[in-house]
């Protein structure tokens, strides 16, 4: 079965400004991503980025609202990338400049190429 999409959790607890999740998704080619989030009341800047586990960036630090679920098409609402995962580890970071006055719950979902006229063996 082709994996066509892999969710990753992130959960913050109120007080602290920020998390970093290892994960290690897999293998196959990741082409957008979003991120899903419940909570998280914050009067400072939230931000998120994607990197690889030697810290080289896949998707560098912007604002949360950038890596929002768009009103449109399942692929085309989602935020853009061309990864190849090749079973290799990755960190999601969430991170604010004040303290979250609220848990944050959160979710980064990778959502992988669907090409049917490749071999699936």
């Amino acid at each position: 079965m082709k994996v066509l999409e892999y969710a990753v959790n992130v959960e913050i607890p109120a007080g602290t400004s920020g998390k970093t999740v290892t994960f290690t998704p897999p293998a196959g080619v990741v082409i957008g991503c979003a991120i899903f989030k419940v909570g998280g009341e914050n009067s400072g800047f939230v931000s998120a980025k994607i990197t690889t586990d030697s810290n080289e960036d896949v998707s560098p630090l912007t604002h949360i609202d950038n890596y929002r679920d768009r009103e449109a098409g399942y692929i085309a609402g989602k935020k853009p990338l061309l990864l190849d995962t090749q079973g290799k580890s990755y960190m999601v970071t969430i991170t604010s400049n004040a303290n979250f006055d609220t848990d944050l719950k959160a979710q980064l979902v990778l959502v992988y190429e669907n090409d049917n006229t490749k071999s699936q063996c």
